[in-house]
């Protein structure tokens, strides 16, 4: 890739980035969120790895290198990058119950320190509601198409049938490995906290296969 390429990249998803910290489209999530969750890793991916939301093993900077690492080594390529779904975590929060109404603007500080006792946040993570996956699903596709990924890994069953729907894949076998669109393969996996070295080897046939 050329250098000008490249600065057209990062110029990319620095726009992309800035875009999501504007975003209001799921209000009540903002409540909750210090921050959205952006992708990492080498900006020309020759794999990008898209997870469902950020949780507390995909933010562990540790696991993060490893998987890296694993991909790198099962399925070749050298440069990996990883990105989410859902931008803004969907959380419980026990300190803002009954307190809904009268709460309209951001808990959180950049520390994830919530303003209501000074406190670390202590709320529960939950799924991403339907709506908050399609309110954000732009963002994924936008950042796909400016990356370019030759190889995009799927972790989850929900991050699959959004995806492949979106890029117009609307009959899924789950018997079936990966599916190319345009000139991404895509590659189905299991979520990130049932990624052993057997699900890293089905990667890597579906890679082989295709």
């Amino acid at each position: 890739m050329s250098e000008q390429q490249r600065e057209q990249n990062i110029k990319s998803i620095i726009r992309l980035e800035d875009r999501v910290a504007k975003c209001r489209r799921c209000a009540p999530l903002l409540k909750c969120t210090s921050r959205p969750a952006v992708g990492r890793g080498d900006l020309e991916p020759d794999t990008m790895i898209v997870f469902e939301a950020a949780n507390d093993l995909n933010r562990n900077q540790q696991w993060i290198i490893g998987l890296h690492n694993s991909v790198r080594q099962y399925c070749g390529g050298h440069k990996v990058y990883h990105t989410f779904m859902v931008r803004c975590q969907s959380r419980v929060c026990p300190q803002s119950q009954g307190n809904d109404c009268f709460l309209t603007s951001r808990l959180l500080d950049h520390n994830d320190i919530c303003l209501l006792n000074n406190q670390p946040c202590d709320g529960i993570a939950v799924k991403p509601t339907n709506e908050a996956i399609i309110n954000c699903l732009t963002y994924l596709l936008e950042e796909i198409a400016a990356l370019r990924p030759s190889r995009v890994i799927l972790m989850g069953p929900r991050v699959t049938d959004f995806v492949l729907k979106a890029c117009g894949v609307y009959h899924q076998t789950y018997d079936r490995p990966a599916y190319r669109a345009g000139e991404h393969l895509f590659i189905i996996a299991k979520e990130e906290h049932q990624v052993d070295s057997s699900e890293l080897q089905h990667i890597a046939d579906a890679v082989g296969g295709m």
